[in-house]
């Protein structure tokens, strides 16, 4: 996949996953996930996926999607993929909890 369809999300759980995931896919982006917890991590690479459900605030509707396209990277034991991905991906988020914002700069 090329840079401009590949987003680098800065930490895997529920907002990662479930928002920022799930518009991203939807957008046709392949993701790559990266989070320090290793449990989280390997439990994504032995699924191989995961799903979202959002429900429309007006209607009440549910929505469930299946996200496949993604990889997921562990901070710490994959260090040096995870700098490449800071290094080369025009499109990275994380987060707003503080937390991401100081273990992304750091790296920097």
């Amino acid at each position: 996949m090329t840079n401009q369809n590949t987003v680098l999300i800065i930490g895997s759980g529920r907002s990662g996953r479930g928002m920022l995931g799930e518009l991203y896919h939807k957008a046709g982006f392949h993701i790559v996930f990266a989070d320090n917890d290793p449990s989280l991590v390997n439990g994504l690479r032995a699924v191989g996926h995961y799903s979202v459900e959002m429900t429309d605030l007006k209607s009440g509707a549910k929505e469930e999607s299946v996200i496949t396209d993604f990889a997921v990277l562990n901070t710490v034991a994959d260090h040096a993929a995870y700098i490449e991905q800071l290094a080369t991906r025009e499109t990275m988020l994380t987060d707003s909890r503080s937390i991401n914002f100081s273990n992304s700069g750091s790296v920097v």
